[in-house]
């Protein structure tokens, strides 16, 4: 019919639709595509492994001199070590574009404890009138709470403006989208014993 099919890799919109593509594609769902797990799982242990040096003003490693270091090198918080904490944050970044962890600071004024905050419960709120931002995040128990920037430890994927993460994922939404609707399409196939004829 001289139709253009597209590739295999980039098939003709008419063909995404009539397989069931052009859905919004959600981080949990990009997540559950198989290419995304093995990159961000990978990225994940491996920064989970990488130390994180403290240094003092003359530059110098202190190693566990410093009152943070133990939080860094041992256990950020009472339920994991320091290779989760890192693992999860970069997890949180691959899947979500932003990796946040609230600060409880101690009376002595030095931090006790690093806990990561669930990307999909935490915003980051931009004040017009005063220029200010603040995170606002919601505990499992649906309890909210405002923290101000030096109470949150906010790393970003790539950043249009500086502030919210974009997850890398997003760059290959399209392609992400069509092997979604395909897999799901030939699932169905398979399912309703189809065959094909000729």
């Amino acid at each position: 019919t001289g139709t253009d099919s597209g590739t295999l890799l980039n098939p003709a919109q008419w063909l995404i639709d009539a397989i069931g593509g052009g859905a919004v594609l959600t981080p949990e769902q990009a997540a559950k595509n198989s290419n995304v797990a093995a990159c961000v799982s990978i990225l994940a242990d491996d920064i989970g492994k990488l130390p994180i040096h403290t240094f003092n003003n003359q530059k110098k490693d202190i190693g566990m001199k410093h009152p943070v270091a133990k939080l860094l090198y041992e256990r950020p918080n009472p339920f994991m070590l320091a290779f989760v904490f890192k693992q999860t944050i970069q997890g949180h970044i691959g899947i979500y574009g932003n990796g946040i962890a609230y600060i409880k600071w101690g009376p002595d004024g030095y931090p006790v404890a690093l806990w990561p905050l669930d990307p999909v419960r935490t915003f980051v709120q931009l004040d017009a009138a005063t220029g200010t931002l603040h995170y606002r995040t919601q505990n499992a128990q649906g309890e909210v709470y405002d923290l101000k920037p030096d109470e949150v430890l906010h790393f970003k994927a790539f950043t249009r403006d500086g502030i919210i993460g974009i997850p890398p994922w997003k760059t290959l939404i399209d392609e992400l989208d069509s092997q979604n609707a395909l897999k799901s399409f030939i699932c169905d196939f398979y399912r309703n014993s189809t065959l094909s004829s000729g």
